[in-house]
């Protein structure tokens, strides 16, 4: 499941991260920190990170 806040933040657990991004190896999993401008379009970037 994944979960996508107005305020930017985007959680994933192991297997949805897993199915995101499939090259990536479940003990190499990392924590990354997007911070995005107050007007940006959230639902775009979530559209541009899960799709590419």
């Amino acid at each position: 499941m994944l979960i996508f806040a107005l305020d930017g933040n985007a959680i994933a657990i192991d297997s949805t991260f897993l199915q995101l991004f499939p090259e990536r190896k479940a003990n190499r999993i990392e924590v990354r920190l997007i911070k995005l401008k107050p007007d940006t379009d959230t639902e775009k970037v979530r559209s541009q990170l899960v799709y590419g």
